[in-house]
């Protein structure tokens, strides 16, 4: 039975999975669900995913696969980890560790990916659980997981996109303001202020103006 499941296995660890439908037979329902909205539109509290019965019994056996495939590498070592040999085994002990950290995360074992990552040396693999965290609702975690200065800007708007769900316009403004952000921080702007303007927030005109100025300093920078 294990067989049929790596494939699965191998695109978790890869990174495939969120960016495509290699995985729709396990990880999403037969029917899609309509992509995630734009900046320019407002948010709705997500939807939990419905599995089948197959797709749910499928799912937890890749996450037993790969809490079983965390462990064989803590077993890898060397009797002399300085020497040149020693290092590249290690660095590709904690790379292993690493991507398999990322496929928990994004197979929805959060707690499993959290264990393996911090039995790496770099914790690489924060920026996919603070996503995971977020998807799955509780933004605040994923600001704890990892600070916004080492996620990219993907990772960033779907925290500001869980946060504006809940209604935390402030804490969403400050995660838009992040330097990750960059070419979408006066989008991000923009689509708070509109969020504060349907809410009747006064600070809806100063954060547009605020989107505005952002938006003047990249095209003065062409």
């Amino acid at each position: 039975m294990r067989k049929q499941f790596l494939p699965i296995l191998f695109l978790l660890t890869s990174g495939g999975v969120l960016s495509g439908s290699a995985l729709a037979a396990v990880t999403e329902p037969q029917t899609p669900p309509p992509p995630a909205p734009p900046l320019s539109v407002a948010p709705q509290a997500p939807k939990p995913l419905k599995l089948t019965p197959e797709q749910e019994a499928a799912l937890v056996e890749v996450r037993k696969i790969l809490r079983e495939a965390s462990e064989v590498p803590q077993g890898v070592g060397t009797t002399n980890p300085e020497s040149k040999e020693g290092k590249l085994l290690e660095g590709s002990k904690f790379s292993v560790l690493q991507s398999i950290a990322a496929g928990q995360a994004r197979a929805g074992d959060i707690e499993g990916a959290l264990r393996t990552n911090e039995s790496t040396k770099y914790k690489g693999a924060l920026g996919d659980i603070a996503v995971a965290q977020a998807k799955a609702g509780d933004p605040y975690k994923a600001l704890k997981t990892a600070s916004t200065l080492n996620l990219d800007v993907d990772a960033l708007q779907v925290i500001i996109e869980a946060l504006a769900s809940r209604g935390d316009l402030k804490t969403a403004r400050e995660v838009a303001e992040s330097p990750g952000m960059y070419l979408r921080k006066a989008p991000a702007l923009a689509y708070l202020a509109q969020l504060q303007t349907k809410t009747g927030d006064p600070g809806a005109k100063e954060t547009f103006q605020r989107a505005l100025e952002v938006a003047q300093a990249f095209d003065k920078l062409d």
